[in-house]
C-alpha cells in the first residue's frame, strides 16, 4: 500500500524562487539576457513590475491589463490601467 498525500501540493513557492533566480541571472549577465530563451521571463518580470507600479495588486479597485496587438497578432504593448480609465466602468 502506497502512501499518497490527500492534499494538492502548492508549487507556487518553488516556482517563484525559480523565477527570481532566473531573473537575477539575466540582470547579473546581460549577454544571457539577450538570448531568445530570456525573452518570455523578462517580459513577465516587466509585467509584474508594471503591476506593482500601478498598485494592481491592491484589492481596493479593479484594474485591467490591456494588450495592444498588430494585425499579425504580435504584441506591441501591454498596459495596466485602473478601472476608472476604462470607459463604461
Amino acid at each position: 500500500m502506497s502512501i499518497i498525500s490527500s492534499y494538492d501540493v502548492d508549487s507556487s513557492a518553488a516556482l517563484t524562487k525559480r523565477f527570481a533566480a532566473l531573473a537575477t541571472t539575466y540582470v547579473d549577465d546581460p549577454t544571457v539576457a539577450k538570448s531568445d530563451t530570456a525573452k518570455v521571463p523578462l517580459e513577465n518580470l516587466f509585467r509584474i513590475l508594471e503591476m506593482f507600479r500601478y498598485d494592481a495588486f491592491a484589492d481596493e479597485g479593479a484594474g485591467y491589463e490591456v494588450e495592444f496587438t498588430s494585425l499579425a497578432g504580435n504584441t506591441l504593448a501591454v498596459v495596466t490601467v485602473p478601472a476608472s480609465a476604462i470607459r463604461g466602468s
